[in-house]
């Protein structure tokens, strides 16, 4: 819109007492145009640059249990299929069923995720995650037994209430004690405190790969039965060809009832990161059209100078100037100009560092690794904007272009 305002503004005497003067003058606010595109595109290659790194991070992350070849899904049986008296022996119908598909290593099933008030004696409470799980979960998640062991069968509503805790809970309730044989207490199912004896210490793992795991305490789902769990299929198959064989399975127990949440353990971790990736996407496409703008402008604006200065360059090389010598200032040129832009964005990039601070992950928002790669890309892609114009003037014939003057 500016050029085109411009040229309907042009007074032709005057233009043409001075038309060899205004090449250079008016692409002043080309210039200044293409450093502050230069600018902006580093704001946004730096982004993109620390969301990719971010990504990467994340997904190096150990979540502390083995992702490959396990299938999850839901159950959540009727009240008026499955009694409250006989949801244990129904869930454990569907284990027996699910354990004898060729293929799979280990069943077993959890619910929980709720956050009541823990305490020990001599410590005030605190909350924690609780989980409640059958014999064999931490095997079936590759979760690590570290000291004392899992639930039994024996472990029912009739026997005393046990509990397994992992080592974070293990750290900031009995630190540098072992806490097999303590007790625990938590207020419950009902609300009511209930306690509970440490029978087994296990690793942690994470719920969230961008936190810390959290204090956790275990429950056998055989003293705490829950009409809602999620299965877990461990097999040395994919997980996702088990499918069919684990609707049949399940049928056979209950025909009416879905499988709800069917997914992979590796999928459930995979969306745990969407909004890594859709921010990834986001700023690597707008890195990319800035980057793509940026080219564009500088390409037209010494493109631009090379045909306003085709006489110039013409006398020059009739005068001996060898190609390198004409394409030489115009590289130089727009390297001059990316700098520039990047002096400019630098600051503008560091001053907008927070806003990324909260996504970031296991990278400085002002990373200079990233910062440095981001110029040079800049940087590349400037000086690969003006080869173009600056080749056709290295090939431009002297006797040609004084004919054109």
């Amino acid at each position: 819109l500016l050029p085109a305002w411009r040229a309907g503004r042009v007074d032709p005497l005057a233009e043409l007492k001075t038309s060899g003067v205004h090449g250079v003058s008016r692409s002043r606010w080309g210039r200044m145009l293409v450093v502050v595109q230069m600018a902006l595109s580093l704001l946004l290659v730096a982004w993109a640059g620390l969301l990719i790194r971010t990504l990467v991070n994340l997904r190096q992350v150990d979540p502390g249990y083995d992702t490959e070849n396990l299938l999850v899904f839901e159950l959540r049986p009727l009240d008026s299929v499955v009694t409250e008296d006989d949801l244990a022996g129904f869930f454990e119908r569907v284990r027996v069923n699910l354990a004898g598909i060729p293929g799979v290593r280990s069943v077993a099933f959890s619910s929980g995720g709720w956050w009541p008030k823990a305490s020990v004696p001599d410590l005030p409470p605190e909350n924690v995650l609780v989980g409640l799980v059958s014999e064999g979960w931490l095997a079936t998640m590759g979760v690590s037994l570290l000291a004392g062991r899992d639930f039994t069968p024996a472990d029912t509503r009739g026997s005393e209430p046990v509990a397994i805790v992992n080592e974070a809970l293990a750290r900031h309730f009995f630190p540098g004690a072992n806490p097999l044989g303590m007790s625990i207490t938590t207020g419950g199912m009902t609300g009511e405190p209930e306690q509970h004896q440490i029978v087994g210490l296990c690793s942690s793992y994470r719920l969230d790969v961008r936190r810390e795991p959290h204090p956790t305490v275990y429950f056998s789902q055989r003293q705490n039965v829950r009409r809602g769990v999620t299965f877990a299929v461990r097999s040395v198959l994919p997980a996702l060809a088990l499918v069919p064989a684990v609707r049949r399975a399940v049928a056979e127990v209950d025909p009416g009832l879905p499988l709800e949440e069917l997914t992979t353990q590796k999928l459930l971790l995979e969306k745990d990161l969407s909004l890594e990736r859709t921010l990834r996407l986001l700023f690597v496409g707008l890195g990319l059209l800035a980057l793509g703008l940026s080219c564009l402008g500088l390409y037209g604006l010494m493109a631009h100078q090379v045909t306003s200065r085709t006489g110039e360059i013409g006398l020059r090389m009739a005068l001996g100037a060898r190609p390198a010598d004409v394409a030489r200032p115009i590289l130089r040129e727009a390297g001059w100009l990316a700098l520039l832009g990047i002096a400019l964005g630098l600051p503008l990039t560091l001053a907008l560092a927070r806003a990324l601070s909260a996504v970031v992950f296991d990278v400085a928002p002002y990373d200079p690794a990233t910062l440095i790669a981001s110029g040079l890309i800049l940087l590349a892609v400037a000086l690969a904007a003006a080869w173009l114009p600056a080749r056709r003037a290295a090939k431009v014939d002297p006797m040609v272009a004084l004919r054109c003057e």
